[in-house]
């Protein structure tokens, strides 16, 4: 931690940077805001947003009070409190510059090895990962799924104690920009089922074809599509089964015990899933490059038909989510401030 003096007199001064865009997607968007909605709920704090896509940012934290400010201009600001970063391969010289503007520098990286100049390293996954090289002296890695970040909702809600019975709504949702365009793929190939369910189509705000989406789901009266919703966690806790990508949608379903199908859009989301499937959380169906219409079509038969089956998944699901590490964090970067929730 640098030895910079306490930024404001009592209130603190948080910074949150972070890329989106249609290839990144918005998960790391969506973290940052989580920790964000969890620090203005139970601390003083006043919130800064800098990223590259203003107009998703704007869309995306509408009732977090926030200054929004470009990431040329984050130099012309009064010093941080709280620098925290969620930007992929976040460059050491970016590091260090921003470094040079806080108190205390958190890094959220889901699997690079470094070098850091962060003051806490956060990992929010399940996978096993190298040592990270941390430059700091006394620098902290908060690594596993206790540290997992969820929108705050998810911590709120009661799953459902009946998650195990035949499910008569799904989910399907491949994240806010869906890059691999597997929400356009799979609306086709869920119209062939031959069982009545309610199938909820939930597109995010980045995603370019939502009138598309409309076209190919026709006069099929089981669909419907759900637009930029503002309570994604009482979703998943209304539908009995979920088909969504790795990543954080997987994370947000296990949490709630949602019987869940995954299909992978990179690397780093099929060894998640695989981990996942590995502890019989949930089917993973692997790249969506590689599977076959046929293949989601029985699994989403199986997933929401078979009793046996939506009882173990949801059981294993949720014990490899826990739904408070969001709160976890917060309390944590507070108590690294010499302060605690209110």
């Amino acid at each position: 931690m640098s030895s910079r003096e306490q930024v404001s007199d009592g209130r603190s001064k948080i910074l949150f940077r972070f890329e989106v865009d249609e290839q990144v997607g918005l998960g790391h968007l969506c973290r940052c805001r989580a920790i964000a909605i969890e620090f203005a709920e139970h601390a003083d704090v006043e919130i800064v947003l800098s990223s590259l896509r203003e107009d998703l940012v704007q869309s995306a934290f509408g009732g977090v009070g926030y200054k929004l400010v470009s990431p040329g201009d984050i130099f012309g600001e009064a010093l941080f409190d709280v620098a925290v970063v969620d930007v992929p391969d976040f460059s050491w010289q970016a590091q260090q510059s921003l470094n040079s503007v806080c108190k205390l520098f958190i890094g959220i990286d889901d699997s690079g090895a470094g070098p850091f100049v962060y003051d806490v390293l956060i990992r929010p996954n399940v996978l096993p990962l190298p040592a990270a090289q941390m430059s700091k002296v006394g620098a902290e890695i908060w690594a596993g799924k206790d540290y997992i970040v969820l929108h705050p909702a998810f911590a709120k809600l009661k799953p459902k104690s009946d998650k195990w019975k035949k499910a008569k709504d799904i989910l399907v949702c491949f994240g806010g920009s869906d890059p691999a365009g597997l929400t356009l793929r799979v609306i086709p190939v869920l119209r062939q089922l031959p069982v009545d369910i309610r199938i909820n189509v939930v597109i995010g705000q980045g995603f370019l074809q939502p009138e598309k989406a409309v076209d190919l789901i026709g006069g099929d009266r089981r669909f419907r599509v759900l637009l930029n919703i503002s309570d994604l966690a009482g979703m998943f806790n209304i539908c009995g089964a979920a088909l969504v990508a790795g990543g954080t949608l997987m994370y947000e379903a296990c949490s709630l015990g949602v019987p869940s199908i995954v299909v992978c859009q990179n690397e780093e989301q099929k060894q998640e899933a695989a981990i996942f499937a590995g502890q019989h959380a949930l089917l993973n169906l692997g790249s969506a490059a590689d599977v076959s219409d046929n293949i989601i079509i029985n699994a989403v038969e199986k997933v929401c038909c078979d009793i046996d089956l939506r009882k173990e998944l949801s059981r294993n699901a949720k014990e490899m989510v826990p739904r408070a590490g969001v709160q976890r964090v917060t309390t944590m970067i507070l108590g690294k401030l010499g302060r605690t929730v209110g």
